[in-house]
């Protein structure tokens, strides 16, 4: 979230849309996804409720964000760029639904605030490792001798494999 909206900028840029443009583009394209988000929520937070259905859903949206976020290191334009972001949204925010709609299913309700209040911490906690070596990587392509394109990229695809990864034992 921190270097998505940039790189995109830059893309649009790249290919001669002005800023206030790519601005406003970037704009829409999330506005977009909450607006598809926000008809979907009602829907998806009742099918949530469903007994033994949590879980197949969210592997489900889970499996659309991780594909969007793979998506971005190939996108080869704005345009293709901010299609996969809308997908992966979608696909991060519906996953969040059925991942939040879990926790009665992993505790007691006497230890579901700390329960859930863990999970959260340790979330953030372990989103610093791969936020701070790609940041690392994209602040420093120059001195790899790597181009943004390809610093981005990798970042895309660490965050995409960090992610994955502590999902699996899901």
């Amino acid at each position: 979230t921190a270097t998505i909206p940039i790189y995109f900028r830059s893309l649009a840029e790249g290919s001669g849309m002005s800023g206030t443009s790519a601005t406003s583009l970037w704009g829409s394209a999330t506005s977009i996804s909450i607006l598809i988000l926000a008809l979907l929520s009602p829907v998806l937070g009742a099918i949530a409720d469903y007994e033994n259905m949590k879980k197949k859903i969210f592997t489900i949206f889970f499996v659309i964000a991780i594909a969007g976020g793979f998506l971005f290191t190939f996108a080869p334009g704005w345009l293709s760029f901010l299609i996969f972001f809308i997908i992966s949204r979608i696909g991060y925010a519906a996953c969040n639904i059925f991942y939040d709609a879990m926790l009665i299913d992993v505790t007691t309700d006497e230890r579901m605030d700390r329960v859930s209040t863990c999970g959260y911490a340790f979330g953030y906690i372990g989103s610093c490792i791969p936020f701070a070596g790609c940041l690392a990587l994209v602040l420093g392509a120059g001195a790899l001798g790597l181009s943004m394109v390809t610093a981005m990229g990798l970042s895309f695809g660490i965050t995409a494999l960090w992610w994955l990864g502590f999902t699996l034992p899901l």
